[in-house]
Order: C-alpha cells, then structure tokens, then sequence
C-alpha cells in the first residue's frame, strides 16, 4: 500500500512537469519542429513497410536526410514503437508529445528504481531524489528552454548508467555489469555527447575500482560481459556514423564554427546566471541550465558527510568516485580562474567537437545523475538515526523538493508559451507547408546550392543534367495567368499585401515565376491561404542558387494545396524598416502562374523509393533530390546502373534518350545492414535475460 502511495506521488510529479506536452499541438520552435519531420518521416516509411529506416524518403525528409535517424537513432525508435501501439492514429506532433512524455514518466520512474536497487529499504528517499533529478533545472530545461529533444530521450537512461556503475563498484554481480554495458550503449544510440562522457566517467571510475580493489574471478567475468553487450549494442551508431565519415567534416552553415574560445566565452556568459534563481519564464536558456538550489544543498550534505568518513578513513570508494566525478564536472561549468580553462584544454579534441560550444547541454543530466546516486549511498551508510535525524532529515528533503518542483513552474510557463495554436499546427503539419530546414542536411557533409530555407516541392527539385552538370532547360508552357503584383498596406502597418490573389486547384501542381523590380528587396515573403502558410526571406531564401530577388537567385516558387476544395492565395511582404510609400506607388513584381502537367521531361510517381519518369532526347544524367552518400541503388527500365554525386552532392544517375522509368533505393552498405541486426538481436536477447534474470547481487 505504501509503495503504491509513492509510485502515484511520483506519477503526480510526472503529470505536473510534463502537462504542456500533453497535447496534439506543436511545442517548441524551429528544433522541435524537425524532430516532428524526421519522426514524420520514420512512421510513413514503417507504414509503407520500410524497415530498417536508414535515410529520409517521405515529403517530410525527401532529402535523403541521415540527422537524427542514423546519429541518435532511438528518438525515432521510440517513436515508430508508439506509433505501432496507438495504431498509427496519431499525427506527428502528437506522437512525438507522446514520446517526451513517456521519456519524463521514465526518467522519474527509472531513477527511483535505479536508487532502490542500490539502497531497497530506503524507497522515501529514493523518491525525493528521483523528484530532485527530472525537476533539476539542468536537466528539465534541455526540454523546455531550448528544444533539446534527443537529450530528454537520454535522461531515463542516465540513472540506470549511473547506478549500475555504483553496483558493479561494490560487488554487483552479472546482471549489474549488464545494465552498465546496456545502459551506456543505449545512451550512443540517445544522445552522442552524452554518451560520450558518461562512458569516459564509468570507465575512468571502473579502472580506478580494479586498481583499488582485488577482483574475483566472478566479477572479471561481470566486465567481460559488461564490454561485450556494450559492442554488440553499440554496434549499429558506430557503424553508422563511420559510414558517413566520407563526407568530411560539416560545413560552416549547418552547424556554425566552433573553437575551444567560443566554449569558454559560452561557460563565461551563463555565470553569474547559473547560480541564481531560474529566469522569470526560463527566457536566458544557457544560465537557466543549472544544478539549482536542491540539488547543491543535497550534493552540501554529501560532501559533509564523506568528508567525516574520509576523516575516520572509512568513506566507500564509490561514494568517493563519485564526489570527485561530481566537483570535476562541476568545476568544467563555471568560469573560475585559471582552472576551467587550464582543464578544458586538457580534454581531446575530438571530445570538444562533440561536446560543441554548449557544454551545459550535455553535463548537467549526468551531473544530477551523478549526485543522486551519491545521495542515496550516503543515506545508506548512515547507522543509527535517531527520530529526531529522521524527521529533520524528512522536512530538508520536502523542502528542497519543494523548492525544486516551484522552480520548475518558470520552465512549464515556457513550454505553455511556446506551444502553438491548432490552427497553426494543423497548417505545419500540411504537405504543403513542410519545410525541408538546414538540419536535414547535418551530417551530409554539404548543403546543394539549390537549398532554400522554405517550402520546396519534391516534385520539382529533380533535374537534368547535360555536359558540365549544366541543368537542361524544360519547355515553357503556357501561363494560367500573369500580371502585376501591386501592394497595398495591410492594417498592420508593417505589411504589404499583394494582389491579385491566386487560385489554386486540388491535385494540381504550380509554377509562380517573379520578375522583381527591385532585385535588392530585403524582407519576408509570405504566401498565405486556408492551407498555404509560408515564408521566403529575401533577396535571397537560402543557398547560392535558392529563390530569391537577386541576379543568381532563382526566381521560381513551386505552389500546390492538398484542401478538397481547392484554395485561393494571398502573398504578403514584410519589408525591413517598415512599408515606404514609393514600395506602394510601384510595382513589386511581374509574375505568371503556369501549371506543371505530364509533358514535363521529369515526373514524380512515388518518394517510397524515389519513382520518377524521365524523357530525354538526349543521353543525360538525372539529379535527384536525395543527398549522396554510400548504399544507393538505382535501376533504369528495370537494368542497374551506377550511381554518383553530381556537383552538388546529389544522388545522379545515367539516362539514355526516351521515356525512362527509374527507381532508386537505398539499401546501405553492407556492414550498415549487419550492425543494426546485431544490435537489434542483443537488445532483445539482453530483454529477455534481464526480465527472466536473477538477482542484482550475488546471494
């Protein structure tokens, strides 16, 4: 009875951090609205019976996009394991709330079990702490304050890793060592940076513990298994990103340039933030990411603690290791002198890389972890409470979850504000409003100089291409309608509205060609209907090549509506500095509406795989809209032919003069495809072994 008490005490702080997800709307920005694409992505492709997933196909990733399905593949597993149980009823925004939540309900419930096991008769304080680590402003804000949803997938997994970690440093038997190996590996298919660290703390924490300690030959048997189910589970994400290290290292406007300084100046500009309160409505993200008050009073009264014990010469060593873990980690995350900067310089680059310039994103999760399980060791140890303790004991640990859980309340404010209309979120969730964004190409290595920061067609962005890689030009055909764009201003002062408005057909597909007036136009264009909600920034939207006003830019936007009714469109212009009378008086642009049909020498038939009818009437090579990376397959007439990137980086392949039909897949390389089947067979043995298994400790 009383252990069904706790257990809804904590199902009631879970439902508390976790209501502003639960809903069908979009909540988050930018971040949070690719990780809804890519999740889009992975369901239509298992509903279409593709599986293993390992590269975008649908509208929601027609790229060919490898981030995050095959860097931190588990987000998108969870997901298509969801999607699996509700039926597929739910629409992506929906499914990955569903997701967030679940992970906010395991991580408090994985943490509370994990601290049992390591103290069974101390379940109270286990559930304080399990409290303190999800309400931990460094761990709750990667959620909410800056859409860090890969991170949040990791944080169920980090009280496992870390309490395994403690048993097999006391004794654990097999099934310790193999929740340490699953754990961390799982974390390499979660969360990269995270993975990465806690791996070298438990590392450096276990060699430390062999040296100290004699082993017995049952638990050298214990880390021979514990480094075996680690290889065997982390197979398919190494495999995985060694096979996309052919594309080099990521350009500079995917990711943005990063150095030792930036880390530094990033550490140096959340201080003295990181050790106030949280922010009014968490709005500074970096300094909101914190220990916070409750924790750091806990992680006082441990050190407190272990510095008596080490006085009498009695301190556990895993309690030690893990006060030394904590204080380094610690100290990597404020600006003291000398020492953060002489430590981080000691870090390998490689780690640096990974980390990025945000370090707050990735510590502060295994920090709390860290101290949790230090906590409930330190609870443990203690011999001979008398009722005063107890009770003193039990009102600082109400107190401080208290404190903790109304802190939390700035970061659920923030998650309210940033949740979408429905409205909204039914219109970003449209065909034709899903923007392909800059993450879809992280990982690629390059970003084509087609790509434009917007709404693009599947449909239009194959090409042919002829000597040098030079686009074939397509027939012009006849315009639906042209004119003069003329604006007016909008009630809103800071808006020009355009006219005529244009119609649009359902099952049609558009072409609006521009001819700016002004080639230099500085602003936002956006296209506004029932369905149709985009923008385009101007003079240019993206790459060198994207639409825009300038010479280079293409002038071209494609337009189509997927309402039963069809829809009729209005374009807006929201210039920078406001409306100028001479933009009224003059024309903003000439303009034709011109339908694509079936005498168009590329057709789409199909994303799942990529199915395009091609006419030629020369030989010529075919650009695709897919990014090249190794494992593509294509056939022409039903007859394998090669496959290269063009210039661009784009999957092309060889057509011969006449009407083709040609289809491309990709199937990976073959260590690719073996890497997942080995790890996924281990996690299912692992499952099976673990719920069949016997004890935590050896009798």
């Amino acid at each position: 009875m009383v252990e069904m008490l706790r257990l809804c005490a904590l199902a009631a702080v879970a439902i508390w951090l976790m209501r502003p997800y639960m809903t069908d709307r979009l909540v988050g920005s930018g971040d949070s609205l690719w990780y809804a694409s890519a999740l889009g992505d992975f369901t239509q492709q298992t509903r279409a019976g593709v599986f293993p997933v390992l590269v975008g196909q649908s509208d929601w990733a027609f790229n060919g996009a490898v981030s995050p399905v095959r860097i931190i593949p588990l987000y998108q597993h969870l997901g298509g394991v969801l999607d699996l149980l509700t039926g597929g009823r739910l629409g992506p925004f929906a499914l990955q709330n569903l997701c967030l939540v679940t992970c906010g309900f395991g991580a408090i419930f994985t943490a509370y079990f994990s601290l049992t096991a390591i103290a069974p008769k101390l379940r109270w304080p286990a559930a304080a702490l399990a409290t303190l680590f999800v309400s931990c402003p460094g761990v709750l804000g990667t959620l909410y304050s800056q859409d860090l949803l890969a991170t949040w997938v990791a944080v169920p997994l980090v009280p496992v890793a870390t309490s395994a970690l403690c048993q097999t440093m006391r004794g654990g038997g097999l099934r310790s060592h193999l929740l340490l190996g699953s754990s961390l590996a799982t974390l390499w298919w979660a969360h990269t940076p995270i993975a990465l660290w806690l791996t070298g703390v438990a590392g450096i924490m276990r060699v430390g513990n062999i040296i100290c300690h004699q082993r017995t030959r049952g638990e050298w048997t214990g880390i021979t298994c514990c480094l075996g189910i680690f290889v065997l589970l982390v197979a398919y994400p190494m495999v995985s990103a060694l096979s996309l290290t052919h594309t080099g290292k990521l350009d500079a406007p995917i990711l943005g340039s990063f150095s030792l300084a930036d880390l530094l100046a990033t550490i140096r500009g959340s201080f003295p933030g990181s050790v106030l309160p949280v922010s009014r409505r968490a709005v500074v993200p970096l300094s909101d990411l914190q220990l916070g008050y409750s924790l750091a009073f806990v992680w006082l009264a441990c050190l407190i603690y272990s510095a008596t014990k080490l006085v009498g010469r009695s301190l556990d060593y895993a309690l030690g290791a893990l006060m030394i873990a904590c204080a380094l980690i610690y100290s990597l995350l404020l600006p003291i002198p000398f020492w953060t900067s002489a430590v981080w310089r000691l870090v390998p680059k490689p780690v640096l890389v990974i980390t990025n310039q945000w370090p707050m994103q990735r510590l502060y999760v295994i920090l709390a972890g860290l101290l949790i399980v230090a906590a409930q060791l330190a609870i443990g140890s203690l011999r001979d409470m008398t009722r005063r303790t107890i009770a003193v004991g039990g009102v600082f640990t109400f107190a401080v979850c208290l404190w903790s859980l109304w802190q939390a309340r700035e970061f659920l404010e923030e998650g309210r504000t940033r949740t979408a209309t429905a409205a909204n979120s039914a219109l970003a969730a449209r065909p034709e409003n899903r923007v392909i964004g800059a993450y879809a190409y992280g990982a690629l290595g390059r970003i084509p100089a087609y790509y434009s920061n917007g709404v693009m067609d599947p449909a239009s962005e194959n090409r042919l291409l002829g000597p040098d890689d030079v686009p074939q030009r397509s027939h012009s055909a006849s315009p639906l309608m042209e004119g003069e764009f003329t604006g007016h201003r909008d009630s809103n002062p800071g808006i020009l509205d355009l006219s005529p408005r244009l119609h649009l057909d359902p099952g049609s597909h558009y072409t609006l060609e521009f001819e700016f007036r002004n080639p230099k136009l500085a602003g936002i264009l956006q296209i506004v209907g029932r369905s149709l909600f985009r923008e385009y920034s101007l003079p240019r939207s993206g790459e060198r090549l994207a639409f825009g006003s300038g010479p280079e830019q293409s002038h071209v936007l494609p337009l189509w509506t997927t309402e039963p009714h069809g829809d009729d469109v209005e374009l807006r212009f929201i210039p920078q500095g406001g409306v100028p009378s001479s933009m009224e008086r003059a024309g903003f642009s000439r303009f034709r509406l011109l339908r694509q049909d079936r005498k168009e020498p590329i057709e789409l038939i199909g994303l799942i795989p990529l199915r395009l009818r091609v006419t030629s009437s020369t030989p010529a090579w075919l650009e695709t809209s897919r990014m090249f990376i190794p494992g593509y397959d294509a056939l022409v007439d039903g007859k394998r032919v090669p496959v290269r990137p063009s210039k661009e980086g784009l999957v092309t392949v060889p057509v011969g003069p006449g009407a083709k039909m040609v289809v491309i897949r990709y199937l990976g390389p073959f260590w690719l495809r073996a890497s997942y089947w080995v790890s996924l067979t281990a996690f299912i043995g692992l499952a099976v072994y673990l719920i069949r298994g016997g004890k935590t400790y050896p009798p």
